[in-house]
């Protein structure tokens, strides 16, 4: 795959490198949001959240982004 901007978009529009197991299909969303884990997390350090909450917090965003893909999938 070449280098991307957004490799899990690139990857899920490309029909060469399909995701086949429940696994792959997960790594190819969280690929796709981590921009979302990223920005919650970025919230998290402007509140000024210890280390343990801003983790925590991280994890929720990724959460979230991968529901929000697994929805738009079964759309």
């Amino acid at each position: 795959m070449p280098d991307a901007f957004a490799p899990g978009q690139h990857r899920d529009l490309s029909a060469e490198d399909l995701a086949n197991t429940p696994g792959e299909v997960l790594g190819m969303h969280q690929a796709k949001t981590s921009s979302m884990a990223l920005v919650i997390e970025c919230a998290a350090l402007l509140g000024r959240c210890s280390d343990e909450l801003r983790v925590h917090y991280r994890g929720v965003g990724e959460r979230l982004a991968q529901m929000v893909q697994v929805v738009d999938d079964l759309r």
